[in-house]
């Protein structure tokens, strides 16, 4: 728990998320905080649980942190970087996080095209840095004063959806990837899902 909330590094999209930015849902960690806290009635909890791990495993790309591993919760959301020049590597399979600033990539669940959320960071009047070390992931690289753009992230980044790709609807104002998408040939539908690819091509010479 962080606070009233869950944190949203672990529980991103979790309907006691502090901010919303992914599809909600209802976890078996809210439920059973429910239930134990005795402000509400939660008929069979186990069961409701159990319908939970169930719809995760039907989606097969689960809810996030979905099969990630203990080291998801314990170790950093990026790996350091180990070489002077390289980007941090998000941590999980499939990659729950990003590391370039504005890149186009596939959330999580492969659901959405989804835009890199990191923005450089404002020293601080308390540290004279930008950052506190812990959330420093982009030392040694072409960002180094970069962040991601959430606080109750812990500063990770992530991939924002601007493209479901169910729709082909845009799901974020101002954002011009659906259109780009759609000019590309992409095409959408109930059953597709993003997938990361080197088939396209942006040179345009000859």
């Amino acid at each position: 728990m962080l606070g009233s909330h869950l944190e949203m590094r672990l529980f991103m999209g979790e309907v006691m998320s502090p901010i919303s930015l992914l599809t909600p849902y209802v976890s078996q960690v809210t439920l059973a905080f429910f239930h134990d806290s005795g402000w509400y009635r939660v008929p069979d909890p186990a069961a409701k649980a159990a319908t939970a791990d169930t719809q995760a495993a039907s989606r097969k790309e689960g809810f996030w942190g979905w099969q990630q591993g203990c080291e998801f919760a314990t170790e950093t959301c990026l790996a350091p970087v180990t070489e002077l020049g390289e980007l941090p590597v998000s941590t999980g399979s499939p990659p729950h996080f990003c590391s370039k600033p504005n890149d186009i990539g596939c959330t999580f669940d492969r659901r959405s095209l989804g835009r890199c959320m990191m923005q450089p960071m404002v020293a601080s009047a308390l540290t004279g840095a930008p950052l506190y070390p812990e959330y420093s992931y982009f030392k040694g690289t072409d960002y180094p004063n970069y962040g991601g753009a959430v606080a109750e992230a812990d500063f990770c980044p992530f991939y924002v959806p601007v493209l479901s790709c169910e729709t082909g609807a845009a799901l974020l104002a101002n954002d011009a990837t659906a259109s780009d998408a759609q000019a590309k040939g992409q095409i959408f539908g109930a059953s597709s899902l993003c997938l990361t690819s080197t088939l396209n091509n942006d040179d345009s010479g000859g």
